[in-house]
């Protein structure tokens, strides 16, 4: 028997493997996003305010950190690598 060959292209594979990674790191960076926020709220505006209204503020500073890590954690990656790549490139030209 022969196996059906998969419907997805590789450009399509490529961005369903970037929109996957970029939904498990927005979901934790929102998560500790959260969490930090919520205990600024709850030391800063005593026990009461802070958890009765805390969560407010928290799940919307949560919000915007998770989706601009969702769509930008490639960005930030790869400029993060390349000053690794251009110093590695230079030091092969330079012993050469």
């Amino acid at each position: 028997m022969r196996e059906k060959q998969s419907e997805l292209s590789t450009a399509r594979t490529v961005g369903l493997s970037y929109a996957g990674l970029g939904a498990v790191f927005g979901f934790a960076a929102s998560v500790i996003t959260f969490i930090a926020c919520w205990t600024y709220c709850i030391t800063a505006y005593d026990f009461v305010l802070g958890v009765g209204f805390g969560w407010i503020p928290a799940a919307l500073c949560a919000g915007i950190i998770g989706w601009s890590v969702f769509f930008l954690w490639g960005v930030r990656f790869f400029s993060s690598l390349s000053p690794v790549f251009l110093l590695r490139r230079r030091q092969q030209i330079l012993t050469c």
